[in-house]
């Protein structure tokens, strides 16, 4: 068993850091690849593409912890595809059909995203951690979260909000995942 000190500050910067890097290297790539496909499908493709990214550099920390990284990159990867898949289209219909305001559509959007890669995770790691359906919630709130971010950024940092934004989002999802996986690995009788 791995000594609990280990599942800490240090693993959760590695994870923030992880995270937001994986993000932000995923989005530079996914955003201009899924514009190009367009559409439904486009999203899809941008999902697996920051999924992959974001799946990559989260086993990259994960992997004194996890018995094999390649299930996790890859239910990464599909489960952000999925999620933005069905994240997308839920916050469009909840704006154009529901008439709801732009902040709780793209939450409502945001929250399925997060359900969706969180039962993915959870998926390939269930076997090893038996206690990790808490994930599922921890990663529905990290990433519903993002919206609210960005309205509070753009109202503290005006202009420079939005483009802040791409950076911000990731950090605090991350910080709470983070946050939250480190909670579970605590729980877990690591081996």
């Amino acid at each position: 068993m791995k000594n609990a000190q280990t599942v800490g500050w240090n693993l959760w910067l590695q994870w923030v850091l992880a995270y937001a890097l994986g993000s932000l290297a995923g989005g530079a790539i996914a955003r201009p690849l899924g514009e190009a496909v367009g559409s439904v499908l486009g999203a899809a493709v941008a999902g697996l593409v920051v999924g992959a990214a974001l799946g990559l550099a989260q086993a990259v920390v994960l992997g004194r912890y996890l018995k094999a990284g390649t299930p996790w990159i890859r239910a990464t990867a599909l489960g952000s595809a999925l999620g933005s898949l069905l994240g997308g289209t839920t916050e469009w219909l909840a704006l154009n059909r529901m008439g709801l305001p732009d902040l709780p559509s793209n939450v409502l959007g945001m929250t399925v995203v997060g359900a969706c890669l969180g039962v993915a995770q959870w998926w390939a790691v269930r076997k090893q951690f038996p206690q990790f359906g808490w994930w599922i919630l921890g990663n529905t709130i990290a990433l519903a979260i993002g919206p609210i971010v960005t309205l509070l950024a753009v109202l503290a940092l005006g202009y420079f909000g939005p483009a802040l934004t791409v950076f911000l989002r990731p950090l605090v999802s991350a910080a709470v995942s983070g946050g939250v996986l480190v909670g579970l690995l605590r729980e877990a009788k690591i081996e």
